[in-house]
């Protein structure tokens, strides 16, 4: 954690749904596209959000998502390490979400071999071969 946090971020459950939300330390461009962003990397819907600068230009929105309450601490941390990449410009936006495209194609070409594997079919060798090339590629 930074000595002067820019951001704190909180969770708390609401009903069937979480509600987070994100304290910001001075107002800034983008700070709901960023969120978002990170809701998206996580597979979290958004349904309602409520965005309001304080006076003295602290920013407090809050967003209603469908993440459940069981995981919070871990989601908390995850979401926390996300947006501090992308708050202290580690990382834009942009990069940010073409690396879960990566990520995500990664993943699908993996689970299609671990399924043909699981299934017992035996894959040929012109299959195999496409596999395998897809999967240097996205690596």
């Amino acid at each position: 954690m930074l000595s002067n946090p820019i951001f704190s971020l909180q969770l708390t459950p609401e009903g069937q749904r979480t509600l987070l939300t994100f304290s910001g330390f001075h107002n800034d461009f983008g700070i709901i596209y960023r969120i978002s962003a990170v809701l998206y990397f996580h597979d979290l819907s958004i349904y309602r959000i409520h965005a309001e600068t304080i006076a003295d230009e602290t920013v407090s929105d809050t967003f209603l998502i469908d993440a459940p309450f069981e995981n919070v601490s871990i989601l908390q941390k995850d979401l926390e390490s996300d947006l501090q990449r992308l708050f202290t410009k580690e990382i834009a936006v942009l990069s940010y979400i073409a690396s879960i495209d990566a990520q995500t194609e990664k993943n699908d070409v993996h689970i299609k071999i671990r399924a043909r594997r699981d299934n017992g079919e035996s894959l040929n060798d012109s299959i195999r071969d496409r596999l395998q090339e897809t999967l240097f590629k996205v690596i």
